[in-house]
């Protein structure tokens, strides 16, 4: 490929640039070999450009999935210029990982890997600006640790206000981060720490939990949903001590050694709980921390201690609304004529939870509304938003139109940063997908839902059970 194909000028990439037969150097080594092998499964078809975001906003060749193809295999075969490395990283973090190119491939190629190893190979050599690289360093030190978390929350407008009478807080990462922190602030939920709720109904089963991260912080009322219409449907959910962040920050940085660690530290919590019982499932209430999880397999494939236990632990990772879709709940304990539209987080939609999403939305009571026919990622994945926040805005003004010509009540998604992302944004009051169905089966008002509490009514004869009937001695 040209030096043309990768520098700024814009050139077009064709396919034959993209697919055609590559001479593979030992520049990057054994990286360079895994990434040759990943980009061979790639036929050029261009499938993927279709539901890509960023291509469909830019029309860029190298913003879609074929093109960024191109660019890292040209890289990890020697053939591209030092000079051209800030280019090509941008082009790589503009990815969304959306995975919605997975969906559509006909050859199956894993391309959430290849942007992985593409980032790795880039990492350390990036020329990116220091505030965005002070920005990242942050955002991996604090987000995964909820106590840290909760102390930056605490003390962010302070240092908002320190960092622009240095300079730095003029940037355009610190302003956007400063925005995204913007009535932000830290709850706490019924269930802290962690421990077992045992169900009170006929026992049919046992899952363990991951509470995540800055979901325990910026909205614990989802992992009490969670908790709660898990309990009461007969099963046992455990949130193991020792598990925390799935380490999706850590691997989106290209990190890939960060990730490893924490996914380490996750199958070692979860094989111990494992030996003592089994479980039906690892359950995640974000379509993010499930994809990472469901990747440990992959992440850990060459750590001769872990790798099998990694992809026991992959086999089990399921999003909780489609784990409670295939399971089956009981009939609800109310009902109501709200009409909800449901918002897909992207990496739950490539694996299928969409359709779960809304049947158990549908089961649960509610009115289903289709809320976006065509519908793309909405920008909010991870740390996008501070980073290019001039297509996330674009991405959640576009969600945005598509969920008001529906005419909901209410938004419903399965994703904490989709969540976050379209408060605000849209009409509509935002709902974690499982408090919407808590709510149905006997659980409290969803936060931000408390001027609609009339519009639901109890199933005559409905046996409610409190949260503390549902927490461990």
């Amino acid at each position: 490929m040209s030096d043309a194909v990768i520098d700024e000028r814009g050139a077009a990439m064709s396919a034959a640039d993209l697919v055609g037969t590559r001479r593979w150097t030992r520049k990057a080594g054994d990286l360079g070999t895994e990434i040759a092998r990943l980009a061979s499964a790639c036929v050029g078809c261009g499938l993927c450009n279709a539901t890509c975001p960023t291509y469909l906003l830019t029309g860029d060749e190298r913003e879609g999935p074929r093109g960024r193809i191109g660019l890292i295999s040209d890289l990890a075969g020697g053939h591209g210029q030092p000079a051209m490395t800030a280019a090509v990283a941008g082009h790589l973090d503009r990815c969304l990982s959306c995975h919605a190119c997975g969906e559509v491939c006909p050859t199956g190629v894993r391309y959430e890997r290849l942007v992985a190893q593409g980032r790795k190979l880039l990492r350390g050599g990036r020329a990116q600006p220091f505030t965005l690289r002070l920005v990242e360093r942050v955002a991996g030190q604090v987000i995964p640790f909820p106590d840290r978390l909760r102390w930056y929350l605490r003390f962010a407008p302070a240092v908002m206000r320190a960092a622009r009478l240095i300079g730095m807080g003029r940037s355009g990462p610190f302003r956007r981060i400063a925005r995204q922190l913007n009535g932000l602030a830290a709850e706490r939920g019924a269930f802290v720490g962690t421990g077992t709720a045992k169900t009170k109904r006929e026992r049919r089963g046992r899952v363990i939990l991951l509470a995540g991260c800055a979901g325990q912080v910026l909205r614990p009322s989802i992992t009490d949903a969670a908790i709660r219409v898990l309990a009461r449907n007969g099963l046992d959910v455990e949130v193991v001590a020792g598990a925390g962040c799935c380490g999706a920050t850590r691997a989106e940085q290209g990190d890939e050694a960060g990730a490893q660690e924490v996914a380490r530290a996750n199958v070692d919590a979860w094989s111990k709980s494992l030996s003592r019982a089994s479980a039906d499932a690892i359950v995640t209430t974000a379509g993010g921390c499930g994809a990472m999880v469901r990747d440990y397999g992959y992440l850990l494939r060459d750590d001769p201690a872990y790798s099998e236990r990694a992809r026991a632990i992959a086999g089990l990772a399921m999003d909780v609304t489609a784990f409670a879709d295939r399971f089956g709940l009981a009939p609800p304990l109310r009902w109501s004529t709200l009409r909800v539209a449901c918002h897909t987080a992207c990496s739950l939609a490539a694996n299928g939870g969409g359709a779960a999403q809304r049947d158990l939305v549908h089961r649960a009571g509610f009115s289903v509304v289709d809320a976006a026919p065509g519908q793309i990622c909405c920008g909010g994945k991870g740390t996008f938003p501070y980073r290019e926040s001039e297509i996330a805005d674009t991405l959640r003004r576009q969600t945005a139109e598509e969920i008001s010509r529906a005419k909901a009540d209410v938004v419903a998604t399965g994703s904490l940063a989709c969540l976050k992302h379209l408060e605000g944004e849209v009409s509509q009051p935002v709902v974690h997908t499982i408090e919407l169905i808590d709510w149905a089966h006997g659980g409290p008002v969803p936060p931000g839902l408390e001027h609609l509490a009339g519009e639901i009514e109890d199933v005559p004869g409905a046996r409610h059970l409190d949260v503390d009937d549902f927490l461990s001695a």
